[in-house]
């Protein structure tokens, strides 16, 4: 469940830090480099857009999972220091958007919906629908 949530948060979070921050002069796709931990995830069990108490998804292995967002448009996850995922990341729909594609899966695509960031967190949101899910909302911690 971990693994396949590292995934999805992935691709969220590379969606998230391609765009301008609000309010601010810095392009997403410069505050994204770096490595990015996990802090928390929800997902929407009940499906009503919202994120309930009850959906939150936290684990005391996030701060050891880890995005690290290149300036050459490559990702890679690592879990306790060692890379379970690599892939790559570009925006797209003005800059609202993050597109992922992780070459572990397969070359599959993934878009998430960037909802913050700042110099130490960004938020993303996955719309998609798949295995039963619904929405999911990642957020994480500039390293």
């Amino acid at each position: 469940m971990i693994k396949q949530i590292s995934v999805i948060a992935l691709l969220l979070i590379i969606a998230a830090l391609s765009c301008k921050k609000p309010g601010g002069s810095t392009p997403v796709s410069t505050a994204i480099i770096g490595s990015w931990a996990y802090s928390k995830v929800y997902i929407d069990t009940n499906l009503n857009g919202i994120m309930d108490a009850n959906e939150m998804f936290s684990d005391t292995s996030f701060p050891h999972q880890v995005l690290k967002y290149n300036s050459d448009g490559t990702v890679i996850g690592t879990y306790y220091g060692a890379p379970w995922s690599k892939g790559t990341w570009e925006l797209t729909n003005n800059n609202t958007y993050i597109k992922t594609t992780d070459t572990a899966a397969g070359a599959i695509p993934s878009y998430a919906q960037i909802i913050s960031i700042s110099s130490t967190s960004f938020e993303v949101k996955d719309t998609a629908t798949t295995g039963g899910h619904h929405v999911e909302w990642v957020f994480l911690t500039k390293q």
